[in-house]
């Protein structure tokens, strides 16, 4: 009988630490998705800028 409750605490170790892990994973994606739409709002800031500096030095040129 120890020896059952013994494997089924090492098999609820198991699945809790299965448990948190992907809870990290899932916390860790979720970050990371939010970094990408950053990173693809600034570009298309940049892009903006980008395409008005173009702009205004064209019709200054002009």
């Amino acid at each position: 009988m120890a020896l059952f409750l013994s494997l089924m605490n090492t098999q609820a170790a198991r699945e809790a630490s299965t448990g948190a892990k992907k809870e990290d994973i899932t916390r860790l994606e979720a970050r990371i998705d939010s970094m990408a739409a950053t990173m693809e709002g600034m570009m298309a800031l940049l892009r903006t800028y980008t395409e008005a500096a173009k702009t205004q030095l064209t019709s200054t040129l002009v």
